[in-house]
């Protein structure tokens, strides 16, 4: 029989990030999911979780960072980002075909 737990919406989250096994984890710690990036790195700390946590300067930069944009400025990296997000969105399409 398996067994029930309660969990909070960041820790399910933080679960499901490591379940997926990511290599790289942009990261730009803001409530209401810092508890979930806490959980995150205490995971890599521990050698629960093997890769590299990575603090980024914004969240604009950690969404292109996520999908592979360098970002140099924060004008541009806002317009990166939201081309990543757009190719973001786009595999999820893909993927749910």
């Amino acid at each position: 029989m398996s067994r029930a737990e309660l969990l909070t919406g960041n820790e399910a989250a933080a679960r499901a990030v490591r379940l997926s096994k990511p290599q790289v984890i942009p990261t730009y710690p803001i409530t209401p999911q810092s508890p979930m990036l806490e959980s995150i790195a205490r995971d890599v700390e521990t050698g629960l979780l093997k890769a590299e946590f990575v603090n980024m300067e914004s969240d604009y930069a950690a969404m292109a960072a996520a999908v592979g944009v360098h970002a140099e400025t924060s004008g541009r990296a806002r317009q990166q980002a939201l081309r990543a997000l757009e190719t973001a969105a786009q595999a999820v399409a893909e993927l749910r075909r």
